[in-house]
């Protein structure tokens, strides 16, 4: 029998007799009359049942420690998935669950399992001999699964997250990527990165965690792109892959490549979209090209050492020549000066827009002679001068003296 039992009782079918019982390595106490077995220690003891006759019959009964109530460290609860100890002062024992598709128990660590989520009751037993005392653990289901985007973008404050069945607590475990509001469920992300957040359910305490990647806003580069018209430049983005998109009609854009080309002065805006579907939007202004280049005096071509003026209608700009060897030009006044034969693309450009009209030179090399004409002769004379540089004709300054 078991320490601390109250219900055991020795039986004998011949009637009229008394119950007794001598200690051995035990002690234990018998009700004469009707049996009842009360433990004292444990151990042996020897039970009688002796008749009027003084004739009787005896056995030997063992007292078994009986396990002492069971301690645990924390309630009688467990969420599916968690875990909580038991204790048993009474040491060499076992651990066994009366429902396993509730609740498992391995070393007294009870971990809730739930049916088909939904937790329960299961009755843990701890066993020492043929003595057990048990204790009820109550398994509660997790809150509802998460509802709301894994993925948000920098800066977004107008997502909010659900659970339940009830009312609850929301914490996110990283404030610097995002917070949450811990009654509404209302997210703003903060910084790119991942935070978790989770709902703790009031009434068991049980929690749901979801993960939410905070995605950073693309970066544009330039960041206010200015473009001429007729002309094109390239928009780049970090990360790339994305597409792009505007609405203007005063430009064009390339939705998978960013080239911009103005087609009519204004402003227009233009719209990245990332793979993570975050957006950034950009003005693109779209600056009106210089007038048309005009040679105001000199000819083109024209021979190295001579001049020739450039103008522009357009004011605010200044003079570039793309061939210095061949032609320079001043870069306020538009006078250029042939240096050598070559071309030279002379280009005004407005310094606050970048924009630009070119114009383009030829500059002739002048003649040389590889059998120059003596420096004097004799009337009556002639000789032959020959000169490189091309076909061309010949002149004398002076046709009473040579010709």
């Amino acid at each position: 029998i078991c320490m601390l039992s109250t219900t055991d009782s020795e039986t004998e079918t011949s009637v009229g007799g008394t119950w007794s019982v001598i200690p051995g390595t035990g002690d234990a106490s018998i009700d004469p009359a009707s049996g009842l077995v009360t433990p004292i220690t444990p151990g042996t003891v020897t039970i009688f049942y002796t008749l009027p006759t003084t004739c009787s019959v005896s056995r030997v009964v063992t007292v078994e420690p009986t396990p002492v109530p069971i301690a645990t460290l924390s309630t009688g609860e467990v969420c599916i998935g968690s875990a909580i100890l038991l204790t048993d002062a009474t040491v060499g024992g076992t651990w066994t669950s009366g429902t396993t598709t509730v609740a498992t128990v391995a070393g007294g660590t009870v971990t809730g399992v739930g049916i088909a989520g939904t937790g329960g009751t299961s009755v843990i037993s701890y066993t020492v001999g043929f003595c057990s005392v048990n204790y009820t653990v109550t398994v509660n289901p997790l809150p509802d699964v998460i509802t709301g985007p894994a993925n948000v973008c920098e800066g977004d404050c107008g997502q909010t997250y659900t659970s339940g069945p009830g009312a609850g607590t929301w914490t996110s475990s990283d404030v610097t990527k995002g917070t949450i509001d811990g009654t509404t469920g209302a997210f703003c992300a903060i910084a790119p990165g991942t935070t978790s957040i989770t709902f703790t359910f009031t009434a068991t305490g049980c929690t749901r965690s979801m993960d939410v990647t905070v995605n950073p806003i693309p970066a544009l580069t330039p960041a206010a792109p200015m473009v001429c018209e007729t002309y094109s430049i390239t928009e780049t983005a970090i990360p790339a892959g994305g597409t792009w998109s505007t609405a203007s009609g005063n430009i064009t854009l390339g939705t998978a490549t960013g080239v911009i080309t103005g087609i009519t002065n204004g402003t227009a805006d233009i719209t990245y979209t990332a793979l993570t579907t975050c957006t950034v939007t950009a003005t693109v202004t779209v600056n009106t090209n210089p007038a048309a280049i005009t040679l105001v005096s000199g000819i083109n071509p024209m021979c190295a050492g001579d001049n020739l003026t450039l103008d522009c209608a357009t004011s605010g700009g200044g003079w570039i020549s793309s061939n210095v060897g061949a032609e320079t030009i001043d870069p306020v006044t538009g006078v250029a000066t042939g240096v050598a034969g070559g071309i030279a693309v002379d280009t005004y450009k407005i310094a606050t827009t970048g924009c630009y009209s070119t114009y383009t030179v030829t500059v002739n090399s002048l003649p040389t002679f590889t059998t120059p004409p003596p420096t004097a002769m004799c009337v009556g004379t002639t000789t032959t001068a020959i000169a490189s540089g091309g076909a061309g004709t010949w002149s004398s300054s002076s046709t009473a003296v040579a010709n």
